[in-house]
Parts: C-alpha cells; sequence; structure tokens
C-alpha cells in the first residue's frame, strides 16, 4: 500500500483500519498521521498565546488568565472573559425557562379569555 502523505510503499500493518475506505485502511500511514498530530498539537502552545484579550461581551481587555482555553480559535482563548460567559449562560438559562413558562401558561389564558367572551 501507498502512503498519501510521504508516498512511500509499505505493509497493510502500517496503516489504521478503516471501514469507511474502500481499501479497509486509512491512506495515510501511522507515522505520517503521527506527525501530523504532533505538529497541530505544538501550534498552540501556552507560550504563543496572547497574553491580553479583549473581550466582546463586556468590551474590557483583560489577561489571558481571566478567559477560557478554546483551540478553535486562534489565540487558544474563548472571546468571552469567564465573567460575562457565566452570566451570560445563567441569562440564556432564564430565557429559556420564560420561553417554556410562556408556552405551557399561553393555552390558559386563550381558554380563560375565551370563557370571558362567550
Amino acid at each position: 500500500m501507498k502512503c498519501s502523505k510521504c508516498k512511500e510503499d509499505k505493509e497493510a500493518s502500517n496503516f489504521a483500519k478503516n471501514k469507511a475506505k474502500s481499501r479497509g485502511h486509512d491512506y495515510v500511514c501511522k507515522q505520517c498521521r503521527n506527525k501530523n498530530i504532533e505538529e497541530l498539537k505544538t501550534k498552540v502552545r501556552l507560550d504563543e498565546r496572547v497574553k491580553e484579550k479583549f473581550c466582546i461581551q463586556c468590551e474590557e481587555t483583560k489577561q489571558a488568565v481571566f478567559f477560557t482555553n478554546d483551540s478553535r480559535i486562534r489565540g487558544g482563548l474563548c472571546r468571552m472573559c469567564k465573567d460575562c460567559k457565566n452570566s451570560a449562560g445563567s441569562r440564556a438559562t432564564w430565557i429559556n425557562l420564560k420561553i417554556e413558562l410562556e408556552q405551557i401558561y399561553q393555552p390558559f389564558e386563550r381558554k380563560a379569555a375565551h370563557a370571558k367572551s362567550s
């Protein structure tokens, strides 16, 4: 089998099994896959991260320790600080609860209004 990354011919045991692929193995050998994983891990390290960040919620610049980690975002830190994220989460919970309660009590209000008009 030939690795699609390093273009070397290798035995099937050097490729991870993958039933989704037509040949039953990955197209990239285990060594190339492991190198790629290591490169991705070293891409964003703590010492390379930003020291300060701007919070989009409270619009303040704070030290990096006030932000949660998020590997999906450039710089590795969340867009909102921990305080804003926590308060936004609790607000979202109350808003969802309010919507649920309105959906529960709305039919009763309609029946009461219909009964008054009859």
